[in-house]
């Protein structure tokens, strides 16, 4: 039976992060309860997509560990009503350290999120205040052991390359992130948005961007510290051995998804590619559930195409050549310059077979470019 990951957006967060262009709104005037609106989307999307069995759930945000709990039941309650779910589904929630009791996780157990996936940017606290964090470190650790107390399948997501930060620093966080000995991480090398807080600081001179080379020093360091515990399987995410994130992988390898709540995406393959993108506000988002349908667009085959290339070749392990043409009905060698992808392979920045193709650890620092250049 084909499958499909469902995403949640909960577009509601206790305060907005300096660097942040997610779609989320600050909860000071209160939030409204989405979830008659979340059980009616399912429903649409249950009607184009009712042959499938859901492998993945992921409540991201925003802060979605601010969802009533009530709301978090009648959610997967209602996914496995409509499509059933895989024994071995995943059901991951994003949280934040200030989010976080012992009754939350007992809650969220007993709801059967099993994947917990932990917000923490940074372990030092002046970092902390410059990246808009309302969270200590001291309330990031307590969390963590708190949840690790109920839930095995734990990622942390951490923040470097900014503003100001020296390789050095960088060096001494990441030592302290693996002694968490966490079976998953999430590093993301910082980039600063247009019309985010960071931003209007860098604009008006209150800090400066950290120099690029630092940057490069920093990602590769990341890498061969880690490649012991946690190695890299796709260019910002490592993990243990069977703790890879399946609801990622399946974006990356091109999986059919179903995005829920405003600002959401999706991808589903039927006789075409549906593309569905819902509007960014809560308001917009609503209207369009309450007259019972959705956006829905369609991906020409050379636009999802190049949507799997980028995505593929982040992965470590390359994109599959089957894969690909499993889900584009056409090879991948249609879609790209094979002299350009050769003359890569040259220079060492990617390498491929009649198997697959990936990108090297130089490739990885110029990954943009080179997508950019190979696709036709």
């Amino acid at each position: 039976m084909k499958t499909t990951s469902i995403y949640i957006h909960y577009p509601y967060c206790l305060s907005k992060c300096y660097y942040c262009d997610f779609v989320s709104f600050p909860c000071h005037n209160g939030m409204e309860d989405l979830t008659d609106f979340y059980l009616k989307e399912l429903e649409l999307f249950h009607h184009i997509t009712n042959d499938r069995q859901i492998s993945s759930i992921y409540f991201g945000g925003g802060t979605p560990s601010l969802i009533p709990i009530e709301t978090v039941n009648k959610i997967v309650e209602k996914i496995a009503t409509l499509w059933g779910i895989e024994k071995s589904i995943e059901i991951t929630m994003e949280a934040n350290p200030k989010t976080i009791t012992i009754e939350k996780l007992k809650d969220l157990k007993s709801a059967g999120i099993n994947r917990i996936s932990l917000g923490i940017q940074s372990l030092n606290d002046n970092t902390l205040k410059f990246l808009g964090r309302i969270h200590s470190s001291t309330d990031a650790l307590q969390s963590l052991n708190d949840i690790r107390n109920f839930f095995d399948n734990v990622s942390a997501d951490f923040i470097y390359a900014y503003p100001n930060q020296t390789l050095k620093e960088w060096k001494q966080e990441l030592a302290q992130i693996k002694s968490l000995n966490l079976p998953h991480l999430s590093l993301y090398e910082l980039i600063v948005e247009e019309n985010t807080k960071l931003a209007n600081m860098i604009n008006r001179g209150d800090c400066t961007p950290i120099n690029e080379d630092i940057a490069v020093d920093m990602f590769n360091f990341t890498n061969d510290f880690l490649n012991d515990s946690t190695p890299q399987y796709e260019i910002s995410n490592y993990a243990k051995p069977s703790f890879e994130s399946k609801h990622n992988i399946n974006y990356w390898q091109g999986g059919d998804y179903i995005g829920i709540g405003p600002a959401s995406a999706s991808r589903i393959k039927t006789d075409s590619f549906i593309i569905n993108e819902n509007p960014p506000t809560i308001t917009e988002w609503k209207n369009l559930i309450t007259k019972g349908n959705t956006f829905q667009n369609f991906l020409s085959q050379k636009e999802r195409a190049e949507e799997l290339i980028i995505m593929g070749l982040r992965q470590t392990k390359g994109l599959d050549f089957k894969t690909f043409e499993s889900v584009i009905g056409d090879s991948f060698w249609h879609f790209v310059n094979k002299d350009l992808v050769e003359n890569f392979q040259i220079q060492n920045l990617l390498t491929f077979d009649d198997n697959k193709i990936k990108v090297s650890r130089a490739g990885q620092l110029l990954l943009d470019t080179i997508i950019f250049e190979i696709i036709k």
